[in-house]
């Protein structure tokens, strides 16, 4: 048996490495496709490491490795948010501190 490639994936009893879709990523030897990580997406297929993933548009967020919509009323979404609502400026991610990715929006806006 040969090892399945990057970018690929191979379930059990696969005759040929299937190309991983969108909105996924797919490491050497996966089984089955990763979602991107939260506050990330891709339209793009074969992706090799959820580094290839895209962060979330400013004012807009992700999850499950797509595009959900825009950030809610009263919110401040700057790139990479996975929530609608996001109620803090800090998040971790990766096990390593985020950048600052959004809030509720100051006094005196909207």
């Amino acid at each position: 048996c040969i090892q399945c490639p990057k970018g690929n994936y191979c379930p059990e009893g696969s005759v040929w490495p299937q190309p991983c879709p969108e909105n996924y990523f797919c490491n050497v030897s996966t089984a089955e496709p990763y979602y991107c990580p939260n506050g990330t997406w891709s339209n793009f297929t074969e992706l090799e490491d959820p580094s290839n993933c895209t962060e979330a548009l400013k004012a807009e967020y992700s999850q499950f490795g797509q595009m959900q919509g825009s950030c809610s009323a009263g919110h401040l979404c700057i790139m990479g948010v996975n929530t609608s609502t996001p109620l803090s400026f800090a998040d971790e991610r990766f096990g390593e501190p985020a950048i600052q990715y959004g809030g509720l929006c100051p006094s005196g806006h909207y």
